[in-house]
């Protein structure tokens, strides 16, 4: 449990990039010196045992030196400026081909009978940018290491975890490897901030107290103070962020009492040409996607749509007749509501056309092991493991979360399917309307993308609307004994690539 919670929070805090083309910030929450000292109480013994520690004050102060930029570096601001109205003149270029190494420290304090005394974890962090392309090697020590992956224009953010399994640092080297994977949409969740490693950003609960051009080892940086509010816990942020790179050299974090939690230092910054497939996730790790757990956890954004289920479904087992746009049906058949993530088991019912341009009817559904295609007129039952053809409406188990859209008179939820898909490599995505005035279900739609972010519709878009709700027959689940039923290897999915056994 330890691990999967270290993985969410790595989830919410990592990987979130967004380009900006002007002004790093539009909405500035400003702050100022003096309110350090409303917001802060420093133990001024504290600092001082710290400082003997040969750890960063609180107090040290930096000195402000004039600097032009040169048109080749990444930050860009009006020199004449100072505090707020610099931060505001800033602009951001992108990054490119850019490898960052950082030390990272964290300190945790506590008081002892003889004064004050610590514990540090160090870990090392390199970072390749390309863009607002980002991939991460993270390595705790010799037994852990944590890889991440983020594309800016899918938006999906993935990380494996490797613990190796050796109990020494040699056995470590060779040991089996344990690899798992997460993965979230993070422009789904609404209470982060897309500010990857562009530091020139407020994060929504920050404010700024101070903006100055300093220097940092003799090179010129813009130096940031922050207040950090997070449920009543307050931080103070120092940044010295490259002019000439625009990222982060060094980070300060300090507790509501002046001690320094946080320190994290730019051992080297390489420019080198870097390939695009280094931000691909690899292909041999099962991803876990967390975005509905986070949006319901951090966002609490499903009230409409559980609302709007809740006024429109029954409990009980029923069927509901959904109508396409050219008055095609397509019948759910369903348990009812079983634990508020699924609608318990659903068969789907719908009519497709053979090879002889003939209609027939199908009945689709998962029993646990396989996914099962009737073909009642044919009297036959063709199961695979998985296949591209379930249609997991109402499954949000097996969907994941990416967007709530508020038109006015309705609200869209949209989920994807995170099953294997179809052959073409198509992402299968379900949209869910709800009528804001009556809360309740009105249209479904069902259509396919390369990928959620800034991806055109491929194909149709099907729309359906709800025509008739009644209660259901679960006699549809059995399968008749007189059936032939035709069983795939364990294991295999189906993706399309060959016609179904029905066609012919």
């Amino acid at each position: 449990m330890r691990n999967i919670l270290i993985m969410v929070i790595i989830a919410i805090v990592i990987f979130l990039s967004n380009g900006f083309e002007a002004n790093a910030l539009n909405n500035i929450q400003e702050g100022s010196t003096s309110q350090i000292q409303v917001e802060f109480t420093w133990e001024d013994e504290k600092i001082k045992a710290a400082a003997a520690y040969g750890f960063p004050s609180v107090y040290e102060e930096v000195s402000r030196v004039d600097y032009q930029p040169k048109d080749t570096d990444i930050l860009q601001y009006d020199s004449n400026l100072s505090g707020i109205s610099l931060f505001k003149s800033i602009k951001y270029f992108e990054f490119n081909n850019i490898v960052i190494k950082y030390n990272h420290k964290k300190i945790e304090w506590s008081e002892m009978f003889d004064g004050l005394d610590y514990f540090d974890m160090e870990k090392s962090l390199t970072v390749s940018l390309k863009k607002d392309n980002i991939y991460e090697e993270e390595v705790i020590d010799e037994f852990v290491k944590n890889y991440r992956y983020y594309r800016a224009d899918h938006g999906i953010c993935y990380e494996v975890s490797e613990v190796s399994l050796g109990s020494t640092i040699e056995e470590a080297k060779t040991a089996k490897k344990r690899r798992t994977g997460i993965c979230c949409y993070i422009d789904a969740i609404e209470s982060t901030d897309n500010q990857g490693y562009k530091s020139i950003y407020l994060s929504k609960n920050e404010s700024l107290i101070d903006c100055q051009i300093t220097e940092l080892n003799s090179n010129p940086v813009m130096y940031l103070e922050k207040l950090s509010r997070n449920n009543g816990d307050k931080k103070l942020i120092k940044e010295w962020v490259s002019i000439k790179d625009g990222v982060s050299l060094q980070k300060y974090i300090f507790s509501s009492e002046g001690l320094p939690e946080v320190i994290r230092t730019a051992s080297s910054i390489i420019y080198q040409e870097l390939d695009d497939s280094i931000f691909i996730e690899p292909d041999d790790v099962e991803f876990k996607d967390i975005t509905t757990f986070l949006y319901a956890f951090l966002d609490d954004g499903f009230s409409d749509i559980e609302k709007g289920l809740k006024n429109t479904l029954l409990k009980e087992p029923f069927s509901l007749i959904l109508t396409g746009r050219n008055g095609e049906k397509m019948t759910i058949y369903t348990q009812g509501d079983s634990d508020g993530d699924t609608l318990g088991q659903i068969a789907i019912v719908r009519a497709v056309h053979d090879s002889k341009k003939e209609e027939i009817e199908l009945i689709g559904f998962y029993d646990g092991e396989y996914y099962n295609t009737v073909i009642p007129s044919k009297k036959i039952v063709e199961r695979y493991s998985s296949s591209y053809e379930h249609l997991k409406l109402f499954d949000f188990k097996n969907t994941g979360f990416r967007e709530k859209k508020d038109l006015g008179e309705t609200i869209i939820y949209t989920f994807e399917d995170l099953g294997k898909g179809s052959v073409s490599g198509l992402r299968r995505f379900y949209e869910y309307e709800i009528d804001k005035e009556n809360m309740k279900l009105i249209k479904i739609s069902i259509y396919n993308k390369e990928f959620f972010k800034d991806s055109e519709i491929i194909g149709d878009k099907n729309e359906y609307i709800l025509s008739e709700l009644m209660k259901g027959n679960m006699e549809i689940f059995k399968i008749p004994d007189d059936y032939k039923i035709y069983t795939n290897r364990m294991g295999e999915h189906n993706d399309g690539e060959h016609y179904p056994i029905w066609w012919k």
